[in-house]
C-alpha cells in the first residue's frame, strides 16, 4: 500500500488484507470511498481474521475513508501529524485495537444519508431493534 508519495484514489472499493497491510507513511495520499454495491456493499477495508498486521496511518494526507474499515484481529494504529478522513460522509471502524499518537485526529463523521456508500447491517443507524452503539476497552 501506499509509502513514501504513492496516491491511492478510488470510488466503489473494497481493500481485502489477507497476508498484508496499510502503510500510508510519508507524504502518500488517500482518498477513497467504499463499494456500493454487491456483497461487500458498505465496506472499504476488510482483513481476513487470520491478519493480525498493524494498519498504520501515518500521512497527513489520508482526506477520504468512506465506508467499513472491518479489522477484526488487526490494529489500526493512526500518527498521522494532522487530521485523517476529514472528507468522509460517514465512517464505521470495527478493529482490534485503535492506537491515537502524536496529536493524531482520525474524523469519524455520521451522515449516512449523505453518501452514495450504504451502511452495512449491525453498524453505523443500521442497528437491529435501534440499539445502542457500544464500546469496548
Amino acid at each position: 500500500m501506499p509509502s513514501g508519495s504513492g496516491i491511492l484514489t478510488g470510488d466503489n472499493v473494497v481493500l481485502i488484507f489477507d497476508d498484508d497491510s496499510l502503510q500510508a507513511t510519508g507524504n502518500s495520499q488517500i482518498s477513497l470511498t467504499g463499494r456500493t454495491t454487491g456483497d461487500w456493499a458498505g465496506f472499504l477495508m476488510v482483513a481476513t481474521r487470520d491478519t493480525d498486521d498493524t494498519m498504520l496511518i501515518s500521512s497527513a494526507f489520508v482526506d477520504k475513508l468512506l465506508g467499513t474499515i472491518y479489522l477484526p484481529n488487526a490494529p489500526l494504529v493512526v500518527n498521522a501529524t494532522g487530521t485523517v478522513a476529514e472528507d468522509s460522509k460517514w465512517s464505521v471502524i470495527v478493529a482490534r485495537r485503535i492506537e491515537m499518537d502524536r496529536n493524531a485526529r482520525l474524523v469519524i463523521n455520521t451522515d449516512y444519508a449523505g453518501s452514495g456508500v450504504p451502511v452495512p447491517m449491525g453498524v453505523g443507524n443500521n442497528l437491529p431493534n435501534n440499539s445502542p452503539t457500544r464500546l469496548r476497552q
